[in-house]
């Protein structure tokens, strides 16, 4: 009995050895002049994107099994990385790391994680951004863009520094944590289920919200001059400039003004 415990034991700590060694498969340099958007698909690899102060898109793949990492290949000015396995396979690890240029701005960038973990920061885009999770735990920071889009089942979302135009925020269970960069957005809207939002912005920023929720607002001092409509009537929820939806129906929302 003891010698089944200890082997046992034994298989459980190699395979966790196995499955986090860290091992780099493959690193490569592409042109930024071949790329007009990125278009990235994974499964539950871990990914890493940010920028750096080369002069072209860099890529690198550590996994302790190079018979799975994803495929990644330029076509039609597209960048493209996407994962070959479909299924949890374990012991398996594998992390994408993905450095940009610092003055390389694609036309858009669409990313999908759907269990992985996912840092993202100081990556820009002329247009949209959008990305997507079920599950995977995402940290974003000072992303630029035009429009901003990210939804999620379960994963909560952690957000610094946000420079875009609009964005759409939208989570069932996960929670939202959110700090407003910009002091003007159009047509912006954060939603969660069951989740909790807590929203940070700069004290001299003239927002509107409009506010959703069967809980009571949290907020400090320094929030007090921010107009708030506190669950409107339908005939109140007209978006205009800086006004901001929020919706956590069964959740808590906090605002903060720094």
């Amino acid at each position: 009995m003891k010698k089944k415990i200890l082997l046992s034991f034994l298989f459980l700590l190699f395979s966790s050895i196995y499955t986090y060694s860290k091992t780099l498969i493959t690193r490569e340099y592409i042109p930024c002049e071949e790329i007009s958007f990125i278009e990235i698909n994974l499964n539950n690899e871990e990914l890493i994107i940010q920028k750096y102060t080369g002069e072209d898109l860099l890529i690198e793949i550590y996994s302790n099994n190079s018979n799975i990492i994803p495929d990644f290949s330029v076509k039609n000015r597209i960048f493209n990385v996407s994962s070959k396995n479909l299924e949890f396979i374990d012991p398996i690890y594998c992390k994408v790391e993905v450095y940009v240029p610092v003055n390389f701005n694609p036309e858009s960038i669409d990313i999908k994680n759907l269990y992985g973990i996912s840092i993202i920061s100081s990556i820009k885009a002329k247009d949209d951004f959008y990305f997507y999770t079920q599950t995977g735990s995402v940290s974003l920071n000072s992303i630029t863009c035009s429009n901003f889009r990210c939804f999620s089942i379960t994963s909560d979302i952690n957000y610094e520094n946000l420079n875009c135009d609009s964005f759409y925020l939208s989570t069932f269970s996960g929670n939202i944590n959110l700090s407003l960069k910009n002091n003007t957005y159009i047509l912006s809207s954060i939603l969660s289920q069951t989740g909790n939002i807590k929203i940070s912005y700069n004290e001299k920023a003239t927002f509107q919200f409009l506010i959703y929720s069967e809980n009571p607002l949290i907020r400090n001092k320094k929030s007090y001059n921010t107009k708030l409509n506190y669950n409107p009537e339908p005939e109140n929820t007209n978006q205009t400039l800086n006004t901001i939806l929020i919706d956590a129906k069964k959740g808590t929302i906090e605002i903060n003004a720094d």
